[in-house]
């Protein structure tokens, strides 16, 4: 049985010392492409202090349900409310401390004490985070950080669900500033309580300052959740997705609610995080192809080039020709994972040569 084999076919290079083509030069820059295509576990994300009814769930199964070892870290002044985990009795057990100097004051051991073996962790705020809160937060990244990797879930809400985006900019007496945060949700600027009329213009001007990011606005009374590489809204809202205009292309948004039914257009309802880092990327590199493309050139050797549809009549009797004839050594690397022999159709002319 023959295996499907694609009408475009870019291989036929001859092995005749061919030299350097330079219109086909390969400049790409590999390091500025997202590794982390996923995470590893779950990433949630609430505008508002409390989470939306369906949020508290989804976070408890991803925590484990019923064995769930949950975490609470509170940055709020006053006592925890016990009502706000009601949600959560099912779970095998519920921890809440305080975020102030007495959680960080073992050091690093009693810290990773306190994270061992979690697969669930609250980060709750009902104000913006002084400036102690924010050193203690920045003591805590790698144990947050580590429970995702480990495939657990990191639920935020309330202001301090912004420092789970790459950075955070501000300004700050005329002058921007940038902040390095949490990363949990790669190579994005997260704003909650984001009203499109009022907050748009920050959100423009952090990716301004950071145009290879994605902008994320979430209104009151909604959230999302990032797993793997797909995001989905929860709650009342919408959250607004965005990236910056570059010569070429306009301001992408997108606005994006709660699934209401399973009839639902993806496109509304999903976001698919990786695709859209790829695209801020994309926006940032020269036009591909350019304006005016210089001719193939090869100085030595021969390059066939076939742009579609079947290959032309005769083409491949020259390639073997030019190649040495019986005598060529010749290499197929078949476009499937399979026997390349499946596709000696193909390179009928090849025999009696061995291939593969």
């Amino acid at each position: 049985m023959r295996c499907p084999i694609p009408h475009i076919f870019l291989m036929l290079l001859t092995f005749m010392s061919c030299g350097q083509i330079w219109a086909q030069s390969f400049d790409e820059e590999f390091s500025i492409w997202p590794r982390d295509l996923k995470i590893n576990g779950t990433v949630c994300v609430s505008s508002d202090p409390n989470l939306p009814g369906d949020l508290n769930e989804l976070f408890l199964n991803a925590a484990g349900g019923d064995q769930a070892r949950i975490l609470v870290l509170d940055f709020a002044d006053g006592d925890f409310d016990s009502e706000l985990t009601s949600a959560f009795e099912s779970a095998g057990s519920i921890d809440v401390k305080k975020v102030d100097q007495d959680l960080i004051s073992g050091g690093e051991e009693s810290i990773a004490k306190i994270f061992v073996d979690l697969k669930g962790v609250w980060l709750y705020s009902d104000a913006q985070l002084d400036k102690k809160q924010t050193k203690i937060l920045d003591l805590l990244k790698d144990s947050i950080v580590g429970v995702v990797n480990r495939g657990g879930v990191v639920c935020a809400s309330g202001p301090v669900a912004t420092r789970l985006g790459r950075y955070k900019h501000e300004t700050m007496m005329g002058m921007s500033l940038v902040s390095d945060e949490l990363g949990l949700i790669p190579d994005a600027v997260v704003y909650t309580q984001y009203n499109d009329a009022v907050n748009r213009n920050n959100l423009l001007s952090s990716l301004a300052a950071n145009p290879n990011l994605v902008g994320i606005g979430v209104q009151p009374g909604t959230a999302f959740m990032l797993n793997g590489r797909k995001i989905r809204v929860y709650g009342q809202g919408q959250t607004t997705f965005a990236l910056m205009a570059n010569e070429q292309q306009p301001l992408r948004i997108q606005h994006v609610k709660q699934a209401t039914s399973g009839n639902s257009s993806p496109y509304e309802t999903i976001v698919d995080l990786t695709a859209w880092r790829r695209d801020a990327i994309e926006r940032r590199l020269r036009p591909f192809p350019p304006p005016n493309p210089p001719q193939p050139f090869v100085e030595n050797g021969t390059l066939f080039i076939v742009g579609g549809g079947d290959l032309p009549e005769g083409l491949m009797k020259r390639f073997v020709e030019m190649a040495g004839g019986e005598k060529a050594k010749l290499i197929y690397g078949s476009p499937y994972r399979t026997d390349c022999r499946s596709d000696r159709h193909l390179v009928w002319r090849w025999t009696p040569m061995e291939f593969c």
